[in-house]
């Protein structure tokens, strides 16, 4: 479509493969650093953009493209924060993903007598029962480092709650606070469940495994929050189940095996007006069957 109306411009895919970007940053440092950057590349929002691509002059405002497209209010404001700088956009929100979801084995759950947990103590007491059972309580695959990042993220997000986890890094809260310790005394005693071979594994090789166990089925579910209509949030919730069926799919588990559901808003994990709370309800949970 893209090409018949636009038969003058050839599009090239250089797309590198990495998690994260782990490979593609790299590579495209050298190309800017010699002259010859790609005309479009993705980038994530906020530290990254600004100071990787941002700062050293390798990229420029574009609030022109905003102005001829009217995209100032197609998005939330604070979306749009996150690609600028100084007031000014360097790039146009093209995907907005939650990461921070644990997702649980429902049958082996069942099969050892353990309720799914919704505190750290109550975490770590199933955590024990899984292993002494010979099950791995946390699948981690940290070859390329960022997921264990990431996952040090979430903890420290479900000790300090929204509001002060953004002030980290906005410089209203100190890193001596005392829940930044419980949170990496927690962290550290996560990873005395992961399984042995973590360091091994990348975070898609989770989708290899699927492939492995054909007998394994997958129920996705996507949520929204509660600030659009019902009718909107409902498909909300099942284009963020069938982005992650898709990816899947791309992946090589057959459809067959996937069910995606939306929820919509009908079951939030928090009842808060809050951004931080609205940010807990926009999620997808995976149900292994």
């Amino acid at each position: 479509m893209f090409a018949e109306a636009h038969p003058d411009i050839e599009i090239v895919n250089a797309v590198i493969a990495g998690g994260a970007g782990t490979n593609y940053k790299p590579a495209l440092t050298s190309r800017m650093q010699a002259g010859e950057p790609p005309d479009a590349f993705q980038a994530h929002g906020g530290a990254e953009l600004a100071n990787m691509w941002v700062a050293p002059g390798f990229t420029e405002p574009i609030g022109d493209v905003y102005d001829k497209l009217g995209l100032a209010d197609k998005f939330p404001q604070g979306v749009i924060d996150l690609v600028s700088v100084d007031g000014e956009p360097y790039a146009v929100p093209v995907n907005v993903h939650r990461n921070g979801v644990l997702w649980f084995n429902k049958k082996v759950l069942e099969d050892n007598g353990v309720t799914p947990p919704t505190t750290w103590d109550e975490f770590f007491t199933a955590a024990d029962t899984l292993k002494a059972a010979g099950v791995d309580p946390v699948a981690l695959g940290d070859k390329d480092g960022w997921t264990a990042v990431n996952l040090f993220e979430q903890i420290l997000l479900s000790q300090l709650g929204a509001e002060d986890y953004r002030g980290l890094w906005a410089g209203s809260m100190s890193w001596t606070d005392p829940r930044v310790t419980t949170a990496l005394e927690t962290f550290s005693k996560v990873l005395d469940y992961v399984n042995a071979d973590h360091a091994t594994l990348s975070w898609d090789q989770a989708a290899a495994k699927l492939r492995e166990h054909q007998e394994v089925a997958l129920f996705i579910e996507g949520h929204a929050d509660q600030r659009g209509a019902p009718e909107y949030n409902l498909a909300l919730g099942q284009r963020r189940g069938a982005t992650v069926a898709n990816y899947l799919i791309r992946s090589g588990v057959s459809n067959d095996r996937l069910s995606v559901v939306s929820y919509g808003e009908e079951r939030p994990t928090c009842t808060e007006t809050t951004e931080g709370c609205y940010a807990k309800n926009r999620r997808v949970h995976f149900t292994i069957q």
